[in-house]
């Protein structure tokens, strides 16, 4: 388990609350040079005075010059839209919207301009 705090203070500033005062996860990691880099977090978690996240399990790689990858193994969007709320952190469409439901099986992949800059995939429950 690796807590961090974090120490951002113009980004607190603008957004006051935004930031978490604490930020828990379980890391690993690997780099290869013929299949590239990996940086899982696992179990991670954002820690605010008065609120705390869902957990999610996010991996994060690449191919160094070549592509990036997001995944995310499941998405509260109720719970994180809640959050939001909690942390009183509004946006007109989503406020609007009020999305609910679960995203499982996340993935974003870096791709050309011409493919649209990203691919994403998820599987919907709810939404």
């Amino acid at each position: 388990m690796v807590t961090a705090s974090a120490g951002l203070s113009k980004i607190t500033s603008w957004y006051p609350g935004l930031m978490p005062e604490r930020t828990e996860a379980n890391l690993s990691g690997r780099w290869q040079p013929d299949s590239g880099w990996q940086l899982v977090l696992g179990q991670l978690q954002l820690h605010w005075p008065q609120v705390s996240s869902p957990s999610v399990n996010l991996s994060l790689g690449g191919k160094l010059g070549e592509y990036w990858s997001l995944a995310l193994d499941k998405l509260d969007l109720t719970a994180w839209r809640q959050l939001a709320g909690s942390l009183e952190l509004h946006h007109p469409v989503l406020d609007g919207l009020a999305p609910e439901g679960v995203l499982s099986n996340l993935h974003m992949r870096q791709a050309s301009a011409e493919q649209g800059y990203f691919d994403l995939q998820a599987n919907l429950s709810g939404v």
